[in-house]
């Protein structure tokens, strides 16, 4: 593949509402020079504001957070709307 899409990084949502485990997960992705961390979330309906604003192409979703499980930010969201998600359970 070649021109401006190749060279575009994986653009990477976070949402969990512990603080430490959004550190942990950014930690981890800081060094892979093609992925982008575009935004943070710790609740449920700021993720869905988020996913619908910032458009990312992956998020990784905190199962169990108060409030909105990352199960029923799916569902705000829609399931074709949702990007690739990799759920997180947090510690």
């Amino acid at each position: 593949m070649s021109g401006p899409a190749a060279e575009r990084p994986v653009r990477v949502l976070i949402v969990d509402d512990e603080p430490l485990n959004q550190l942990r997960i950014a930690d981890l992705l800081r060094g892979a020079s093609d992925v982008e961390v575009v935004g943070t979330a710790a609740d449920g309906p700021t993720a869905v504001d988020a996913i619908r604003r910032l458009a990312p192409d992956l998020v990784f979703l905190d199962v169990q957070m108060p409030g909105m499980s990352g199960l029923e930010v799916i569902s705000a969201v829609g399931v074709r709307q949702m990007p690739a998600t990799i759920f997180t359970i947090g510690r």
